[in-house]
C-alpha cells in the first residue's frame, strides 16, 4: 500500500489537517487490530505531513505545526490530499495561486501517474488554477462561492453536494464536509469496511454501497461482522452483543442478505483476502492467516469458489507484471 501525503498549505485550518490525520489514525489501528491475532499486521505504509520547504506549517491562527518534509519529487503516494486554507482577501488568494504555481505542476504528474487527489474547501482553488477541475461541477461552501465565480467563471459549482468523485479527484466542500470526505478516502485507500467503520464512529450517516440492511439490527450484525471478520467468531457471541437469540439473528439476518451469517463472514474474508493479493506482496498462506484460515489449502478451495480462480491467478490479474508492495 503506497504512502499518503497531506499538503499543509500556509494558513491551513489544524481542524482540516487534524481531520485526515485522525482518520487515518483511528482507522490504521482498527486494521492492525483486526488482523493482528494471526499475522501482526502492521502497516508499513504512512502519512506524510508537507510543506513547500519542508518547515513548519503556519497556522490560520499564526501557531506554527510540524511537519514530516516537503513535497516534491517522484516519490509515489497513493493519495494526495490538500488541506483547507485561509483565504483572506481577494489579493491574497491571487498571490497564493500564483505563488502555488510549481504545486500544481507537480500535482499534475502524479495524477497522470495514476495518483489519487483530493482537496477540502478553498483548497480547492488551487486544483482549478493547476486546471485539474476543468469540466468538473465543484462542491464549493457558500462565503467561497463568489470568490470562485469572480477568479474561474467558466467553473461550475454544485452546492448541494459535500463531496465529488470524479476522474481521480475526490473533493469537499470545506469544513461541514470533512467527515464525510475522510470517510470516501477511507473507503478509497483502504476498503469499504473500513470506511463504514470510520462513518460509525464519526457519526456520519452514510451507506457504503448500499449493502446494509434496512433492518436496524441486521445492519448492526454486518457492522459487527466487518470488524471482527479475521477473528475467531461465535455467531453465539454477535447473537447476545445484539440482545437477541441465535435463531433470530440467524433467520433476520439470512432473509435481509440472503445469506447467513457464517457465509457473510467468509464473504469477507475472501474479499479481504483480494484486497491483500493486489495491493502487498505477503505469501498466500500469510493472507490466509491473516483473514481468518488455519489451513491454507481450505483457504485456496474457498477462494477458487467465490472468485473463480485461484489467488496466484488473481494476483496475478490485479497487479500486472509491476513489483508489489509490502503493507
Amino acid at each position: 500500500m503506497a504512502d499518503i501525503a497531506v499538503i499543509a498549505p500556509p494558513g491551513s485550518f489544524l481542524a482540516s489537517l487534524g481531520a485526515c490525520l485522525d482518520a487515518f489514525v483511528v482507522v490504521r489501528a482498527q486494521v492492525e487490530q483486526l488482523f493482528a491475532p494471526s499475522e501482526g499486521l502492521k502497516l508499513e505504509a504512512r502519512l506524510h505531513l508537507l510543506t513547500e520547504d519542508g518547515q513548519p506549517v503556519r497556522l490560520a491562527d499564526g501557531r506554527r505545526l510540524p511537519c514530516d518534509g516537503a513535497w516534491g519529487g517522484t516519490r509515489p503516494y497513493g493519495l494526495i490530499h490538500i488541506a483547507n486554507f485561509r483565504v483572506g482577501s481577494a489579493t491574497a488568494l491571487d498571490e497564493r495561486l500564483a505563488a502555488c504555481e510549481p504545486l500544481g505542476h507537480w500535482l499534475r504528474a502524479r495524477k497522470a501517474e495514476g495518483t489519487l487527489i483530493s482537496a477540502s474547501g478553498s483548497a480547492l482553488f488551487l486544483l482549478a488554477a493547476a486546471g485539474l477541475v476543468d469540466g468538473m461541477a465543484i462542491p464549493l461552501s457558500r462565503p467561497l462561492t463568489p470568490l470562485c465565480r469572480e477568479r474561474f467563471p467558466r467553473l461550475p459549482v454544485d452546492p448541494r453536494r459535500g463531496v465529488v468523485e470524479e476522474g481521480g479527484l475526490i473533493l469537499g466542500a470545506g469544513p461541514a464536509a470533512e467527515p464525510a470526505l475522510m470517510v470516501r478516502l477511507i473507503e478509497r485507500v483502504f476498503s469499504a469496511e473500513a470506511g463504514r467503520w470510520l462513518a460509525a464512529v464519526t457519526g456520519v450517516d452514510r451507506v457504503v454501497e448500499d449493502r446494509l440492511s434496512g433492518d436496524p439490527m441486521v445492519a448492526n450484525a454486518q457492522v459487527w461482522l466487518e470488524m471482527h471478520f479475521a477473528q475467531d467468531i461465535r455467531i453465539a457471541d454477535l447473537a447476545r452483543s445484539l440482545s437477541t437469540s441465535h435463531q433470530t439473528l440467524i433467520r433476520r439476518f439470512t432473509r435481509e442478505t440472503g445469506m447467513g451469517p457464517k457465509d457473510y463472514v467468509q464473504h469477507l474474508r475472501i474479499r479481504a483476502a483480494q484486497r491483500l493479493l493486489g495491493r502487498t506482496g505477503r505469501t498466500i498462506d500469510q493472507i490466509a492467516a491473516m483473514v481468518g484460515y488455519r489451513d491454507p489449502r481450505s483457504f485456496r478451495l474457498v477462494f477458487r469458489s467465490h472468485s473463480g480462480m485461484s489467488p496466484t491467478a488473481w494476483r496475478r490479474r490485479a497487479t500486472g507484471p509491476g513489483p508489489i508492495s509490502h503493507p
